[in-house]
């Protein structure tokens, strides 16, 4: 986080800055706690996207594609898809981005060395783990992906949720606040640099102030776009391509799969805003708001959010076994042998129905028909991804029930449910 800020940025303090709100934000928390290949994966990605960037200043300098880099993205790329095979997709757009720029450049030599190194860590993966071509192509998961990518009905829902999820872990739930703000500040720089200028400025001697005000367009403007500017660019297409990628094939939304983006996200998350208020301010004080900014949103974070992956503790499902003479519904969300974590619980109950099918809401129906749950019956809601309202929505299309209550919050909820 620190180098790849470095090379951007150029400035030390922005660079521990932003590598300090990354290390101890919700998300790199959640990221840490959750003892999988979902943290070695953030590894791999956050390394590939250095030396990316490496890359690009060394070709803007002139220099060619040495040994070394090809060494580098072979080994990495290679640990990278090893690693999580969602690493492609990051790979794809972040290597996607760099070799259409070699194309353009029309630097064929340096493509055909890049392309090379690239091609050569996918051999390398497929020789180490030969497993992994049934994986890719074969597996239930990889059917439940391309069944995922070919229904559309719930794309624009999935990707609201992914994007719910990241500004949860990442910005205490203001990431998309933060956005509007940045983009309201740019537009009103392009304003007064293009339309309306506007200037202030004192003079400490006489203790004055000048207002400068100029209204005037500049009829012929040009955009560069530096090389900085192409990096931020290919960063936020990696960013927004994944997250769109993902949110359509993904079994269900969840931050493990968003993790390995969060480094990126962190760096123009901070970048840009420094951005911003260096427009306004001197440097000191523009770090000085920078650092209070984002410690204030760090420190809500912790306070609001929840670090997930952690072990809690279930006291509170001890309240379970005053209900222990009342039916129970079992709704699962996630593989068939989830419901089980809970079975001893619901186990000392009279009568138990189990949904059969992923988030299969229709066994409400046969529960109401084969049973009496007229004295009200508890609902577990394993793993649906769904909140309380969207979930009582849906049954209510099954039958009605009158009212429910959250007795467990703990783990998977538990809800007291009663029917007319």
């Amino acid at each position: 986080m620190y180098r790849i800020s470095m090379n951007l940025s150029r400035n030390h303090m922005v660079s521990l800055i932003t590598a300090a709100f990354y290390a101890f934000s919700v998300g790199t928390f959640s990221t840490v706690m959750f003892i999988r290949m979902y943290t070695i994966l953030t590894f791999f990605c956050a390394l590939l996207a250095l030396i990316h960037v490496r890359l690009v200043y060394n070709l803007s300098e002139g220099k060619e594609v040495a040994k070394k880099d090809c060494l580098f993205l072979l080994v990495c790329t290679a640990l990278g898809i090893l690693t999580q095979y969602y690493f492609m997709i990051y790979c794809f757009f972040l290597c996607g981005c760099f070799a259409l720029g070699l194309l353009l450049l029309r630097k064929k030599k340096r493509l055909f060395t890049y392309l090379g190194a690239e091609l050569g860590a996918i051999v390398l993966s497929v020789a180490v783990f030969p497993r992994m071509i049934y994986h890719c192509l074969g597996s239930n998961r990889v059917k439940e992906a391309f069944m995922n990518a070919a229904d559309s009905g719930k794309t624009t829902e999935n990707i609201k949720k992914a994007i719910s999820i990241i500004s949860e872990q990442v910005a205490n739930g203001w990431l998309g606040g933060l956005c509007k703000l940045i983009i309201f500040a740019v537009f009103l720089l392009l304003i007064n640099y293009y339309f309306f200028y506007f200037k202030v400025s004192f003079d400490k001697e006489r203790l004055t102030a000048r207002f400068e005000v100029n209204l005037h367009l500049r009829k012929k403007s040009s955009w560069t776009i530096s090389v900085d500017g192409l990096v931020y660019l290919i960063l936020s297409i990696v960013i927004l391509g994944y997250i769109l990628v993902v949110g359509k094939i993904a079994p269900y939304q969840t931050d493990r799969y968003y993790m390995c983006v969060y480094p990126l996200i962190y760096i123009i998350m901070v970048h840009s805003i420094f951005g911003v208020l260096q427009c306004f301010g001197r440097t000191k004080i523009s770090l000085s708001i920078l650092s209070l900014l984002l410690l204030f949103i760090c420190v809500s974070g912790h306070i609001n959010q929840n670090i997930n992956y952690l072990y809690k503790s279930y006291e509170q499902r001890e309240k379970l076994d005053a209900y222990s003479n009342l039916p129970v519904i079992v709704l699962n969300g996630a593989y068939n042998w989830y419901a089980d974590h809970w079975i001893y619980e619901y186990s000392k109950n009279p009568a138990v129905f189990r949904s059969e099918g992923y988030c299969d809401l229709s066994i409400i129906t046969e529960a109401v028909e084969s049973h009496d749950l007229s004295n009200g019956f508890l609902i577990y809601s394993c793993r649906l991804n769904m909140s309380e309202k969207e979930l009582f929505n849906e049954l209510n299309k099954y039958t009605t029930i009158e009212s429910h209550k959250k007795i467990v919050s703990a783990g998977d909820p538990v809800y007291l449910c009663y029917i007319p």
